[in-house]
């Protein structure tokens, strides 16, 4: 098994859930999350037509920094195969300081073939300083996805992302099947990511059970989790006005 298969399932990826730490922040803002996996076609993979998602504005805790995401999926017409085409492009919006106007800080436009890809919010720092998030990328009409941690520092400016792949890969077994899932952050500022792990051709998984892990932004070092810790949810989505 190659090492960009450490994440594909044996599905297409239109047929999978959306990863569960999207459900505490859907509770309070219905569809908050629809950027994560945004496309050319409706649920049904019917209506095929350039579309436009905009998320809801996620308010750090002490209410001074705020953050969305806007999708825009472009439908391309037929490619040489005579597939519809599609490809998208995510954007991550920031306003900090309490301003009221929001700049674009991140772009992902479909590059190297991944003309799928998304942006999923999960939580502000618990001093509001970060902001983390999941970037998802996908090839349409193929198997599985990457995820990749994107982090933002209201402090700096600064943007940093690091392949959920790669840090497994120093960690774990380098031919064996695992999804991440980001979670949150735990007190000490470290974030949280459960791994389940699923059977793949060519290779076990990685975990025999379900296990978490924290992620050390600093340095991006991985670490287990031994003993259970609360995940407190700093941010909160706001509905539209």
């Amino acid at each position: 098994m190659t090492r960009n298969r450490i994440f594909a399932f044996g599905l297409s990826w239109l047929l999978l859930p959306l990863p569960s730490s999207l459900s505490w922040n859907q509770k309070e803002v219905e569809g908050a999350q629809k950027t994560a996996f945004a496309s050319c076609w409706d649920e049904n993979f019917k209506n095929y037509a350039s579309r436009t998602i905009q998320g809801a504005v996620f308010a750090s805790g002490d209410g001074r920094a705020k953050a969305f995401v806007r999708v825009e999926a472009q439908a391309l017409g037929k490619d040489s195969d005579g597939d519809q085409a599609c490809q998208n492009r995510s954007a991550l919006f920031i306003a900090k300081s309490g301003a009221e106007h929001f700049d674009s800080v991140f772009e992902a436009n479909g590059e190297n073939g991944e003309q799928g890809n998304g942006i999923q919010l999960i939580d502000w720092s618990p001093d509001s300083s970060l902001l983390v998030a999941d970037l998802i990328t996908w090839r349409y009409f193929s198997e599985g996805w990457s995820h990749t941690i994107l982090t933002y520092s209201t402090r700096t400016g600064a943007i940093k992302t690091k392949s959920l792949q790669t840090l497994f890969l120093a960690e774990l077994h380098n031919d064996c099947g695992l999804e991440p899932d980001l979670k949150g952050f735990l007190r000490d500022g470290r974030v949280v990511v459960g791994v389940t792990p699923f059977n793949d051709e060519g290779g076990p998984p990685c975990e025999s059970k379900e296990s978490l892990w924290a992620i050390d932004i600093s340095n991006f070092e991985v670490a287990p989790i031994i003993r259970t810790e609360k995940i407190k949810h700093n941010g909160r989505f706001k509905a539209p006005n």
